[in-house]
């Protein structure tokens, strides 16, 4: 059984037979999570929801969750080509480190951590377009033991591969592994890009992503679930992240890897916060307030607060700025 959570992105959570992809095959065409032309698209009806009884046929309580169904065929050895490999990281405190995924036949499934070694960690971070010098490999389910199929087993990098396509392993979706073997890495360090874009996900209380474009592979950047962020901006020049959220009426600032982060401005009980957008050469944050009718600006630091317009407003929305002033 599959539940489908609705979004601006397509993410499914398996919930039976983790392990068993023969049963019930995923049927139709792809659909590519974290590729930016598929972002937005909605998969075929058919794959909303998938019939059971062929997983139930096999699932025994000793290998549901566990082991591959025996007495089902085995998912083929498939892949399509290496610039089509996704990964992503999930469950580390920050944007560089974490459980390492892989996006294969449609679903994201974990690696085990047989000879996981930093080489294969190095490979990770560089597809992440992170630096790859200096990467650590984890074993053990150390971040976060996943609750998806465990796509792969014995991988092998030498370290300067471009994919883990490239690498040695075995076949996928064939593995003994358990979610307490799961793979992870801590990428060395981070820096500012030109490569990279940021995406939010409101649909699911508010996720910012971080996808690397020539890879296409993203990872999301921790974020406390005290804050929803509704609408954001970056600032390349210092790498931060400025978001509002109207939940708490705040505009706030963090590191483009989910630290450091500060409450810019708290607004009053009549804001209704839409849009932010940021003046990197003059250094200016801009917002609007549909609440107060107002459009206003404010230094970086949330100094030198100003309302820009205050008149003749009915509930302004979007904000663009002439990057040439």
């Amino acid at each position: 059984m599959e539940k489908k959570l609705t979004g601006s992105l397509n993410v499914y959570y398996n919930l039976g037979c983790e392990k068993q992809l023969a049963c019930d095959a995923l049927g139709g065409g792809d659909t590519i999570v974290g590729k930016k032309r598929n972002m937005k698209t909605r998969p075929p009806e058919d794959r909303t929801k998938r019939d059971v009884t062929l997983c139930n046929k096999c699932c025994s309580t000793e290998n549901c969750n566990q082991l591959l169904c025996s007495d089902l065929e085995k998912p083929t050895d498939s892949l399509p080509a290496s610039s089509d490999i996704y990964v992503r990281l999930v469950g580390g405190s920050n944007a560089y480190e974490g459980t390492v995924e892989v996006f294969f036949n449609g679903r994201w499934g974990s690696i085990c951590d047989d000879n996981w070694t930093n080489n294969d960690a190095q490979v990770v971070c560089n597809m992440l377009g992170y630096q790859g010098n200096g990467a650590q490999a984890f074993g053990g389910g150390y971040y976060y033991p996943g609750q998806n199929v465990i796509w792969l087993t014995n991988v092998t990098c030498g370290g300067t591969e471009p994919s883990l396509y490239q690498c040695q392993h075995g076949q996928w979706g064939v593995t003994q592994c358990l979610h307490n073997q799961d793979a992870g890495i801590a990428c060395s360090s981070v820096t500012p890009e030109d490569d990279v874009i940021f995406l939010l996900d409101t649909g699911f209380g508010g996720v910012i992503f971080r996808m690397n474009l020539r890879t296409m592979s993203f990872t999301p950047i921790p974020l406390s679930t005290l804050y929803s962020p509704e609408s954001f901006d970056y600032d390349p020049s210092l790498g931060r992240i400025y978001f509002v959220d109207a939940r708490l009426l705040q505009i706030i600032s963090m590191k483009f890897d989910g630290t450091d982060i500060r409450v810019i401005k708290q607004l009053d009980t009549n804001t209704r916060l839409d849009k932010i957008q940021i003046d990197p050469l003059n250094r200016m944050i801009f917002y609007s307030d549909d609440g107060n009718n107002l459009i206003c600006s404010m230094n970086m630091d949330g100094s030198n607060f100003t309302q820009v317009i205050k008149s003749n407003l009915d509930n302004p929305r979007g904000i663009v700025l002439d990057p040439r002033s």
